[in-house]
């Protein structure tokens, strides 16, 4: 079997944490991204800890096409 690569932020989450920590978000967007970010960093710890899991790393978007030759 091979490896399977889990995408846990959508695509495009990026813009919206830049722009989070740039404080240009209505209070509205804010609310949203934070509401989205802490479940889904909440596996991050568990993950490590499984023996089929032999790499993690927290790239988002584009970046994932710099990594996919080590995939």
């Amino acid at each position: 079997m091979g490896d399977v690569l889990i995408l846990g932020k959508s695509p495009g989450f990026g813009l919206l944490s830049a722009a989070l920590e740039k404080e240009a978000l209505s209070p509205i967007d804010h609310a949203q991204v934070i509401a989205v970010a802490i479940p889904l960093n909440k596996p991050g710890n568990a993950l490590p800890k499984m023996d089929a899991v032999h790499a993690l790393t927290d790239v988002i978007g584009y970046v994932v096409l710099g990594h996919r030759p080590e995939l």
